[in-house]
């Protein structure tokens, strides 16, 4: 484990679960930095990610708050469209965030979705990346990866802010096990299709080295 993994997990208890890389993006450093937030998210607990939740809602300007996620169903109930409500949620809190200032130099990132054909089982992943998929992987982890959607925004503070929010709702559907991707991101290895988008269609598709969708 690298210094800047265990910074990057020291940095989620000490921002409250607040996502501040202070590494150039695409560095070795950043990438590292991003894995070790990831897996202090995956490891810490509903009620710290809870308390984290509210001391940034008492944060927010005025009466402003994030609109609820269908309190009275269970996840099992969610709409078609889960994607797009959670991506709904995530930009209303990062925007009414009274401690966000938008990037003067935004550089457009995509939120991929993509399937992972691992020995065992079958995984699913949530990432963001600047380049496309095929640069962000190595050979050796195209060969099992399927992209199954992708999703493009103005700047990395608001594809990062709905992969938290993908995180943080689908906590309990985390991969625990071994290591799966060399290139790294396991921490964002879900055990099931959380987003309901992986139709049985996408078990045709090819593998990333081919494949066309995240710009």
């Amino acid at each position: 484990m690298t210094q800047f993994i265990r910074e990057g997990g020291r940095s989620f208890h000490a921002n409250k679960g607040r996502y501040i890389n202070p590494y150039r993006p695409g560095s070795n450093e950043f990438n590292d930095f991003e894995r070790g937030w990831s897996q202090e998210l995956k490891r810490s607990t509903e009620q710290t990610q809870g308390h984290y939740r509210a001391t940034k809602s008492a944060a927010r300007r005025g009466d402003m708050s994030l609109p609820t996620l269908l309190p009275a169903k269970t996840k099992a109930d969610m709409p078609d469209d889960i994607y797009v409500l959670l991506a709904t949620r995530a930009l209303e809190g990062l925007r009414n965030d009274s401690l966000y200032q938008p990037s003067q130099f935004g550089f457009g990132t995509n939120v991929y979705y993509v399937r992972i054909e691992a020995s065992d089982m079958p995984l699913w992943k949530i990432g963001v990346s600047f380049n496309k998929l095929n640069s962000r992987y190595c050979i050796a982890d195209r060969r099992i990866i399927v992209e199954i959607r992708c999703w493009h925004y103005a700047t990395r503070q608001e594809a990062e802010a709905i992969e938290r929010e993908i995180l943080a709702e689908f906590a309990s559907y985390l991969y625990k096990g071994d290591r799966v991707l060399r290139s790294g991101g396991d921490g964002e290895l879900f055990t099931r299709d959380v987003l309901k988008l992986d139709s049985p269609r996408a078990i045709g598709r090819e593998h990333l080295p081919n494949v066309r969708g995240c710009a």
